[in-house]
């Protein structure tokens, strides 16, 4: 478990890519699967939604990635890469999800107060890392330039919250 997660977090830290993931599907359900119980977590730790709505958000949010990738990836003849690409960022959003914790419940007593600006920063940080390195990921996995991947990631990220907006009207009004 050690290595997995050493794996895991080279990936996040950009010191290793897609390439650098086992190409296996089992531990991609794994991954997937401890992404899913970390999300869990989180939606029952947050106070601002009900767990259900931030749990599915989460979800959508997950699948329009991987699906605007998986088709990035097979436009381009890559689809050889796809179990591998999706355990990156899967491995990201898992790394990032577990440091971002104590954020969480350091949060959980504010409610729907505003948080103070260290708590806004420390998110901030965990944003701009996230995007990082999920853009790092894309470049290596569709053989893109790095500017091109992370202006793709910026707007992956908007056409995720434009397209949750959409599908979650009751999330993006409590927002």
């Amino acid at each position: 478990m050690n290595s997995l997660w050493s794996l895991y977090f080279r990936a996040s830290t950009l010191r290793s890519g897609p390439e650098d993931m086992p190409y296996s599907p089992a531990l991609l359900r794994f991954t997937l699967g401890a992404w899913l119980l970390l999300q869990l977590l989180g939606a029952v730790l947050q106070t601002r939604f009900s767990t259900l709505d931030s749990l599915l958000a989460q979800v959508w949010l997950l699948v329009i990635l991987l699906g605007s990738v998986w088709l990035l990836l097979h436009s381009k003849g890559l689809r050889a890469r796809t179990v591998q690409t999706f355990m990156a960022l899967l491995a990201v959003e898992l790394v990032i999800g577990v440091v971002a914790l104590p954020l969480v419940i350091a949060a959980r007593p504010l409610g729907d107060e505003a948080l103070p600006l260290w708590m806004q920063t420390a998110y901030l940080v965990l944003l701009c890392w996230n995007l990082g390195a999920r853009g790092y990921i894309l470049h290596r996995a569709l053989n893109i330039g790095p500017f091109l991947a992370m202006a793709l990631v910026m707007t992956l990220l908007v056409i995720s919250f434009v397209w949750l907006a959409l599908l979650m009207p009751s999330l993006a009004a409590g927002a």
